[in-house]
């Protein structure tokens, strides 16, 4: 099975980002910054439908991620692909974001963003390593598109995952740099098992990191799970 990748495209202006290894989703180890990235010029941002403006203002909410079952199938096919290099693969899923009743935030699994081969470094001291190329391509499809962006990685077991130290460690150093390139989205990271999920959202870039609380997966059956 094929995953679906969005197209990659690269501003000719952009800056280069930092030569720095930006290591996600491992075991050990130390992340460094990913900086600041230049963005070329676009169009002018869509407004932000005004209820979510409110929703994301709120302290708490309910947050609940929507997803095709083909969708999330791609994902695993291609977090299950061996790498050369990495033992582990990471991607970025593009979700849409909608207010719905109360103060509460649903994200909706649009596309799947793949890391390509040449992206992953040689560091045999953490599960995957990626290069800076992969955060440019990334923020430019979010910059001229708004979206939000859910970094993703797999835990290799079934059950609720958990995020280890070392995730929410990264987390807070390259979420931030999501709100750079896409300032009117939420944005976050999703860690998987083999049959669950676990997620942080951060609704603006100053605000404390929420968990996914609903999960629901569209198809036939439509499966529904919640955080606890």
């Amino acid at each position: 099975m094929r995953a679906r990748r969005l197209r990659n495209q690269i501003a000719s202006r952009a800056a280069p980002l930092p030569q720095a290894e930006l290591k996600l989703a491992t075991r050990g180890g130390s992340r460094k910054d990913l900086g600041n990235v230049e963005l070329e010029p676009s169009a002018s941002w869509p407004a932000v439908d005004s209820d979510l403006r409110r929703t994301c203002e709120s302290t708490t909410m309910n947050i609940r991620l929507r997803l095709p079952k083909t969708l999330l199938s791609d994902i695993h096919a291609d977090l299950s692909r061996p790498h050369p290099r990495a033992a582990e693969r990471v991607g970025f899923l593009i979700c849409g974001s909608a207010n719905v009743n109360g103060p509460a935030l649903l994200l909706l699994g649009q596309a799947w963003h793949i890391v390509d081969d040449s992206d992953y470094l040689d560091d045999p001291s953490v599960g995957a390593c990626i290069g800076p190329g992969a955060f440019r391509r990334i923020l430019q499809n979010v910059y001229r598109q708004p979206a939000s962006i859910l970094h993703v990685h797999r835990h290799e077991h079934a059950g609720r995952p958990q995020f280890s130290s070392t995730d929410v460690r990264s987390m807070h150093e390259f979420v931030p740099s999501f709100f750079n390139a896409c300032p009117t989205r939420p944005h976050g990271a999703l860690v998987l098992s083999h049959d669950r999920a676990d997620g942080r959202i951060w609704v603006r870039s100053d605000s404390m990191a929420q968990p996914i609380e609903q999960y629901e997966l569209i198809g036939t059956p439509m499966q529904r799970w919640s955080r606890t």
